[in-house]
Parts: structure tokens; sequence; C-alpha cells
């Protein structure tokens, strides 16, 4: 399966400079794309009970996901020093943003998300409201078994006595 994002479009959705990617990526061959797949595989782990997944067409906000949890790999591949503090606390914010909206896209209950389910236009992963309740009996039939209660308790004298 390929990722959702090659190497380029990482260099321009990531706040890492491109300069740094390409020299990893000079320094060790096919590692960023390895983490990029990787961290689309973990995405798809994460949607696959609501969505069809792998996404033929990503969305934006997967490739967003995407972005933010490979950065997160990158960063600590390339920087050691301890002066990217600033830097760190950033990339650490938006891999643990990005963990969040995963966990809220997933969740089929209250979940905010809605991505496709197929590559259709109208495609939703929402569904249409329905009925929630089914009765054969007619609306009407509620108000006469709460007629006949009163008549019980007023036959018995002001009170229920069962």
């Amino acid at each position: 399966m390929a990722a959702y994002l090659d190497t380029d479009e990482f260099k321009l959705r990531t706040i890492i400079a491109g300069s740094f990617i390409d020299d990893l990526e000079s320094s060790q061959p096919g590692w960023v794309d390895q983490q990029l797949e990787s961290m689309s595989r973990r995405v798809d782990s994460r949607l696959r009970k609501r969505y069809v997944v792998p996404f033929a067409t990503a969305p934006e906000s997967v490739k967003l996901w995407v972005t933010q949890l490979a950065t997160m790999r990158v960063f600590m591949r390339i920087y050691r020093a301890p002066t990217e503090q600033q830097q760190w606390v950033s990339v650490q914010e938006d891999y643990e943003n990005a963990m969040a909206e995963l966990k809220e896209a997933a969740d089929s209950q209250n979940g905010l998300y809605d991505l496709p389910i197929t590559d259709a236009a109208d495609a939703s992963a929402i569904t249409k409201a329905q009925t929630a309740a089914y009765s054969e009996q007619s609306p009407y039939a509620a108000f006469d078994g709460q007629a006949a209660y009163a008549r019980d308790e007023d036959r018995n004298g002001g009170g229920t006595f069962r």
C-alpha cells in the first residue's frame, strides 16, 4: 500500500525545514518514506472500524494527521540538541493533537469528523437520521390506557391500590 504522502509533499506540509529532511534522506535513504508509510497505516488502523481504508484519495484531514505524526518521528531523528526545546514542545503538541483527533474521528457515537467512506461524490460516514422507535399501537392507545388507569383510581377512592 502507498503512503498518503510522499517525501516531497511531506516537506511542503511539515514544520521541519526541507533541507534537514534532504540531509536525512541522503544519510538514510528511504527512512522518511518508511515513516510516512507507517504513520499512514497507523491512521488506517485507527479509522478501520468506521471507514473503508485505505482511502483511495486521502482527505485533507488525513494528510494533516499523517504529517503531524510523521513530523514527530522525523524530528526525533534529526534534532537532539537541548536548544531546540521550544520547537520540540510544538511538535509534541501537534503529535498529541493528531492522536486525539484520530481517536475522535474513529468514534462513531460522538466523533465530529466526517470522512468519506467511498470515492463517491456524496459519500459520508454519517448516516441520515431515521425513526428510532416503532410501535404497532395507534398514537391514541396510550391515552386510552391512561384514561382507564385514572378511572381505576377514581373507583378505588383516591389512589392506586395495587
